[in-house]
């Protein structure tokens, strides 16, 4: 089938991903990161250092090199961006394989075969419609009790609603952790956590910055209890959404 107009430009914006819009604000390095990694996910990792760890949509290869510094030794990283995946090896010196379609590859691997898969700020950029195929792919390749591990944007937050959003012309869609949990769960995934995204600490003015976005979250919690009493509201403010969820059969 012949591809149409929209999906040629929307595959271009994502080959060019680097150059027309990360590349303006990440840097190149991506050991500045590992601090920021070993707080948000060290917890997350498997114990045994030869767990089979996909991650889909491997961006600079920063989380990536952080698996492979932290031992682990079979790690499969998938992203449809050459640029991408050319920074990724120069810089991190990780391997990331390029696909046309992601979800091709997932509907490629055998089932019950990952015992991680990580979708690291990507899910945002799926098109609302393909979301729970998405997901559904990722749930069949998860051995049973396998994990998937999801970060993004936040709409609740007083930045993910609107700044977030909007900076990148390749986000499809946001999320509360409302509506995350719903589609997780209704993916099939079970035992469904969400929080927000860890605080640790750099200096004197990041504890005044934590003290400032306490006092704004707390603010937005009495707006949402004073806009929608009794009704179901969202109490994570922070930019960031981590979810993780479990493949089980019952």
């Amino acid at each position: 089938m012949e591809e149409t107009t929209s999906s040629v430009i929307h595959k271009e914006a994502y080959r060019n991903y680097y150059t027309t819009h990360f590349g303006k604000y990440q840097r190149l390095d991506p050991a500045d990161t590992l601090s920021y990694y070993g707080v948000a996910f060290s917890a997350a990792l498997p114990p045994d250092k030869t767990a089979r760890i996909l991650e889909l949509g491997s961006g600079l290869g920063k989380f990536a090199y952080f698996l492979k510094v932290s031992g682990y030794t079979d790690v499969t990283c998938v992203d449809i961006s050459p640029e991408l995946a050319a920074l990724a090896k120069e810089h991190a010196g990780v391997e990331v394989r390029v696909v046309e379609e992601p979800m091709d590859f997932l509907r490629t691997q055998p089932e019950n075969s990952y015992d991680r898969v990580f979708l690291l700020d990507v899910i945002e950029h799926i098109r609302k419609e393909k979301v729970l195929e998405y997901l559904a792919l990722i749930r069949r390749v998860l051995k049973q009790g396998g994990i998937l591990h999801v970060t993004t944007e936040n709409i609740a937050s007083p930045v993910g609603g609107r700044i977030q959003q909007y900076l990148d012309f390749t986000h499809e869609y946001n999320y509360s952790e409302v509506s995350l949990r719903q589609a997780l769960e209704t993916a099939g995934f079970r035992k469904v956590e969400i929080h927000g995204q860890p605080e640790y600490f750099y200096g004197i003015r990041s504890v005044f910055y934590w003290l400032a976005r306490k006092a704004l979250y707390l603010a937005y919690r009495v707006i949402y209890e004073v806009e929608r009493p009794g009704m179901v509201n969202p109490v994570i403010y922070s930019k960031e959404l981590a979810a993780s969820a479990v493949k089980e059969t019952n």
